[in-house]
């Protein structure tokens, strides 16, 4: 930890929280107006990378913040089950997408 009660994990949150702010704030027609379509949707379409942020950020404060040796272990956290069936679950979904538009373009080919 850089700091007591500051660390990496947070300076993520940070990143993922102003990148959220830009992804949230480019979310309308005149900023893709002002951007340009292609330079627009590169934004948007790497909110990939905030989710992989957010992941991240919260697994490691729901897993292991608290597996530091000078620190007493606390019970498990209620989030974590429901964290990990999210996670989950928006993985699937996404891989089902991809797959579906896989098959729909490969077959219009």
């Amino acid at each position: 930890m850089l700091l007591h009660g500051f660390g990496p994990s947070n300076i993520i949150g940070i990143i993922a929280l102003v990148y959220g702010v830009v992804v949230a704030l480019s979310s309308s027609d005149w900023i893709q107006k002002v951007l340009g379509g292609s330079v627009w949707k590169f934004l948007q379409e790497s909110a990939y990378v905030l989710w992989m942020l957010i992941i991240v950020h919260t697994g490691y404060f729901l897993y292991l913040h608290f597996q530091d040796f000078h620190k007493q272990v606390p019970d498990p956290n209620w989030a974590q089950i429901p964290f990990a069936a999210t996670i989950a679950v928006v993985t699937i979904l996404q891989l089902v997408a991809f797959l579906k538009t896989w098959k729909i373009k490969k077959n219009t080919q």
